[in-house]
């Protein structure tokens, strides 16, 4: 494991976008031909899946190269009717990862999560219990025992990594809206993104709350930028709070003193407020640090360096 090594490039895995079935009993997430433990699953047919099956999801197929490929999205709720254990994998819960630092000099994706059962990982509802659990055997400890490696000791925390910490309180009327790709509203939920930014706007706007649209650039762009991450702005802008659906910005949100209004499959837990209890209620969540931390701690359990992924040992 090195610092300014790529670890996300393709030729280390072979995966493309889409469902893949192990086909061997090990854990290394590779395509058989380079090592691993992975195949395609042929058309992303959930009929040759069973319960006794074990599956990757990588990330959402409709960007696929291939322009059939690219049509075979397979909803959650469906391949959960197989009633195999499914893994997705995406970018980290904890997106600081994968801004540039000492931990990763280059900015690569060479952090991911593994989620089961779903594309974002799910509330127990006791985020607070997870506050203690940082010892042997916690996804906390094991990605502190990673940043401090890769830094030679300078950063040996998550907490270390995340910018400025604040508390979590309604600072000023400004609502940024987190909408996500385009691709996410038809697949997932079926909505219209542009109909999703209307209505919202809308809402918010009766609530007495000043919208304002993220124009999310690109990674490059926003490392380019000095106020290109997401926590940076929020700062930066004096935001209120955050609304958005089907993301992980929530947690950068929270992270940021900056309360979060969610929809959809997000990775806010407990700790962020559903959008529309908020329109019957009008309340917001304003977790304490030690909640939001535990929460942290709790997402860091699905959050692996991508060489534990690809060796196998993700999941022991």
């Amino acid at each position: 494991m090195i610092a300014g090594r790529n670890y996300g490039i393709k030729e280390l895995h072979g995966l493309k976008w889409g469902i893949y079935k192990f086909v061997n009993d090990g854990n290394q997430v590779k395509i058989t031909s380079f090592g691993g433990d992975v195949e395609r699953l042929k058309n992303q047919d959930l009929s040759l899946v069973t319960n006794k099956d074990r599956l990757i999801i990588m990330g959402n197929v409709w960007i696929h190269s291939d322009d059939e490929e690219k049509t075979r999205f397979r909803h959650p709720d469906l391949i959960a009717k197989t009633g195999c254990r499914a893994f997705y994998w995406d970018n980290p819960q904890l997106p600081h990862l994968l801004y540039q630092g000492e931990w990763n000099p280059l900015g690569y994706k060479n952090w991911m999560r593994l989620v089961e059962g779903n594309t974002a990982t799910q509330t127990t509802g006791h985020s607070l219990l997870y506050y203690t659990k940082t010892g042997p055997g916690t996804g906390a400890h094991r990605i502190n025992k990673q940043l401090e490696l890769l830094t030679q000791g300078k950063y040996t925390t998550w907490q270390s990594i995340v910018g400025p910490r604040r508390e979590c309180k309604v600072r000023s009327k400004k609502a940024l809206l987190c909408p996500s790709g385009s691709g996410i509203f038809p697949n997932y939920y079926g909505l219209n993104k542009q109909k999703w930014i209307q209505d919202k706007t809308q809402e918010l706007t009766k609530k007495g709350w000043n919208v304002i649209l993220r124009d999310k650039p690109g990674r490059r762009a926003r490392e380019g930028n000095k106020h290109g991450r997401l926590y940076q702005r929020l700062i930066a802008d004096d935001i209120g709070i955050t609304v958005s659906i089907h993301s992980v910005g929530p947690v950068e949100s929270l992270l940021a003193g900056v309360p979060a209004l969610v929809e959809g499959r997000h990775a806010g837990g407990d700790c962020a407020t559903n959008y529309d209890e908020y329109l019957k209620t009008g309340n917001i969540l304003l977790p304490s640090q030690e909640k939001l931390e535990g929460w942290v701690n709790c997402l860091l359990e699905d959050t692996y360096h991508k060489t534990e992924v690809y060796n196998g040992t993700w999941n022991l």
